[in-house]
């Protein structure tokens, strides 16, 4: 009868949002936390953020196409063997950076254990092309070191045009002068096409060189060596006088 039926539906219609209510919240307590969700609210964050402040259309592309990366590289972030012990952490570095770091002008003669603090020190990283990484003038903290990719080395012509002083290929480096140095950076460095760079704070790298002062020394001569096309006046001084300073040190 109209009774019955009636009463079916109504049964039947609650019975289905009931449903759907308990797999909703089965589904987001499954996916909560996880990468996907984290990288989702990242970008709204970062919406908000642009849009509040502003900025433009070329920035706000950059920023969204590195967080895009950043999500899709995740798997090489230190974070995935972080509970490792530092130990195995180590070998997994010297195994996977270590015929990188070896090729570097930078490091030519220096001593293997030299080398090994160097390497376990390194951190992973991508960038999109287009993307700058260093700004001519400012101060800089960071080395990297390129194992994938063109990266180009731009300075100001006399006119004030930009022009391409050098390519960065494979094994080679940036951010050295400045912080070997202590002067502004030289040139901006933009990426060409996709790049993997291996990046070391200065602190550390500061660190490593207090403890092989002989090594320290020898990179001071690769640098002045290798850079043949930077050595103005100023530089050649500044790399003098802290060669000069670590072989009183060593004195």
């Amino acid at each position: 009868n109209m009774r019955e039926m009636i009463f079916i539906m109504i049964y039947v219609s609650f019975d289905m949002i009931l449903g759907a209510y308990l797999i909703g919240n089965m589904t987001a307590l499954i996916v909560k936390g996880s990468k996907t969700v984290k990288f989702r609210d990242k970008m709204t964050d970062l919406m908000k953020y642009m849009n509040r402040n502003r900025l433009g259309r070329d920035i706000r592309e950059q920023i969204k196409g590195h967080v895009r990366l950043q999500y899709e590289s995740s798997y090489t972030e230190a974070a995935v063997i972080q509970d490792i012990p530092i130990s195995i952490r180590a070998k997994i570095s010297q195994s996977l950076y270590l015929p990188y770091i070896e090729k570097v002008y930078l490091f030519r003669g220096c001593s293997s254990e030299f080398i090994n603090q160097i390497v376990i020190k390194l951190h992973e990283e991508f960038f999109l092309p287009g993307e700058v990484i260093m700004e001519q003038g400012n101060v800089v903290d960071q080395l990297y070191f390129v194992c994938h990719g063109v990266l180009e080395e731009v300075g100001t012509a006399v006119d004030g045009s930009e022009e391409t002083v050098s390519l960065l290929q494979p094994n080679s480096s940036f951010g050295e002068i400045s912080i070997l140095c202590n002067i502004p950076q030289p040139y901006t460095v933009r990426v060409c096409e996709l790049c993997r760079v291996l990046r070391l704070d200065k602190q550390s790298f500061t660190n490593i060189l207090d403890i092989y002062f002989y090594d320290g020394k020898k990179v001071l001569d690769n640098l002045l060596e290798g850079k043949e096309s930077l050595r103005g006046k100023q530089l050649e001084s500044d790399i003098t006088f802290h060669m000069e300073k670590i072989e009183a040190e060593l004195a």
